[in-house]
């Protein structure tokens, strides 16, 4: 079974993320949101990462990058199985 990893963040130094998100990963998407944090709303994205369990810990390693980057107090990584197949 496949896992899908999402990485929740502030939508700040996009170019240098997707360049971290380029070294790690040969597929992801980043979606634009609307979050908040601390009940004040902000510009957001979500990473989507579909992958395998043993990606976690770069998964996690690249989140520790980004809150480092971004200046963040925290950045929120969720995992979920999945079924995903290409047609």
């Amino acid at each position: 079974m496949d896992t899908r990893y999402r990485i929740f963040t502030e939508d700040l130094n996009r170019e240098a993320l997707l360049k971290i998100l380029g070294r790690r990963f040969q597929a992801y998407a980043v979606l634009t949101a609307v979050g908040a944090w601390l009940g004040k709303p902000e510009r957001s994205i979500c990473i989507e990462i579909d992958g395998t369990e043993a990606e976690r810990s770069a998964v996690q390693e690249t989140a520790r990058e980004i809150k480092e980057m971004n200046c963040q107090d925290a950045v929120l990584v969720t995992e979920e199985p999945i079924r995903g197949y290409l047609v």
